[in-house]
């Protein structure tokens, strides 16, 4: 997507996280979204809400309102990529008319470009100062590339150890080089963090699983 699917202005997304959550109570079933997600996202929705309205009136919005509404959007923000990136867009159930319905971009249609049907080999390295050297190559050929047709690849995290569940992984970015040094902030050190990664197309069509690697970021 080279537009984002998030709208920018706080009232359009007022309305767009409230359509967000609704349709996605309707599709549960067709997008198997556990419900623990559905939970977090009316809670998140509901925190958002309350800073929001708070901040409408000039006259009593304060900087530290502001603030608290800033960190709700954001936190809120997070659940919402979590919810289209790993349950609606890349789902085979997903049509055209279901994205109008989420208030998705349609993608322009690429029918040439297949599935990706491979899991790539992915290892981890934490190099210091913060940062991890995350380096993905093709099974069963095992050479730092993509495969044909594969634009690019999802990383995913897990808190911890495995194993990797649905309601436990969080979506982490999506990247092209295969070889990608990714930095965190100081306040990460000594976190332990499980990474799996997963090809993707053109489309956003995504294939199967990498093994799971764990890393503490030091």
């Amino acid at each position: 997507m080279t537009r984002d699917y998030i709208p920018s202005k706080d009232q359009d997304w007022d309305n767009w996280i409230y359509n967000l959550i609704e349709k996605a109570q309707k599709y549960k079933s067709t997008f198997n979204i556990p419900e623990k997600v559905l939970t977090d996202l009316v809670a998140g929705r509901f925190a958002w809400s309350t800073t929001y309205i708070s901040t409408l009136n000039p006259a009593t919005r304060t900087p530290k309102l502001i603030q608290a509404k800033i960190a709700a959007r954001k936190a809120l923000e997070g659940l919402a990529r979590d919810l289209v990136q790993g349950y609606l867009v890349h789902s085979k159930e997903m049509t055209d008319e279901i994205r109008v319905d989420f208030d998705l971009r349609i993608p322009r249609s690429h029918s040439t470009i297949p599935r990706p049907s491979t899991a790539p080999s992915l290892a981890v390295h934490s190099i210091g100062h913060y940062e991890v050297e995350v380096v993905l190559s093709t099974e069963p050929e095992g050479y730092h590339g993509k495969p044909e047709g594969v634009s690019g690849y999802q990383l995913w995290t897990k808190d911890g150890d495995p194993p990797v569940r649905p309601e436990n992984r969080k979506f982490f970015g999506d990247y092209s080089n295969t070889r990608q040094v990714i930095s965190f902030d100081s306040d990460a050190a000594g976190l332990s963090l499980t990474f799996i990664a997963r090809w993707l197309n053109a489309k956003g069509q995504t294939g199967p699983w990498s093994n799971p690697v764990t890393v503490s970021i030091s």
